[in-house]
Formats: C-alpha cells, sequence, structure tokens
C-alpha cells in the first residue's frame, strides 16, 4: 500500500503524507510483533517504515505536500 501511494506523491496533497505515516505506523507495529517473536524478518520493514515516517513528518515535508497548486499547470519533474 505504501508503494502505491508513493506512486500518487508528484500531485499529491497532505492526505496522502497522512495516510502513508499511518500505514508506516502500522508497519511498524507489525515488524516489532514479528521481531519480539524472533522473527529477523520484521527488523527490515520495520526499518523502512521507521525511515518513512522520520522523513514524511520533517518540516520540509509538511510543506511540500500542503505547498499550494495551479489547475491546469503541467506537473514539475525534478529531472525531466
Amino acid at each position: 500500500m505504501l508503494c502505491l501511494l508513493a506512486l500518487r506523491y508528484p500531485k499529491a496533497s497532505n492526505g496522502v503524507r497522512i495516510a502513508s505515516v499511518v500505514l508506516a505506523v502500522l508497519q511498524i507495529l507489525v515488524g516489532m510483533g514479528a521481531a519480539t517473536n524472533h522473527n529477523s524478518g520484521g527488523i527490515v520493514p520495520f526499518g523502512g517504515a521507521s525511515t518513512v515516517v522520520v522523513l514524511l513528518t520533517q518540516r520540509s515535508a509538511i510543506q511540500w505536500f500542503g505547498r499550494p497548486r495551479t489547475p491546469g499547470a503541467p506537473s514539475q519533474q525534478p529531472f525531466a
């Protein structure tokens, strides 16, 4: 689900960022549960989800998702 939301980031609003943070927090909880059951496979998703939460809760990410958009304007691609 996080990957599908990430595909919407270029044109996304703040709701997509919040949904991504909520899903990442759920993934952290699942990863912690797997780690407590001595399943080493829970550590990688735990680390990835933790990174997503940290990055999406930074001020710069909040400002980027809350930026004003001009209707009908072409999206700006950083590497286009």
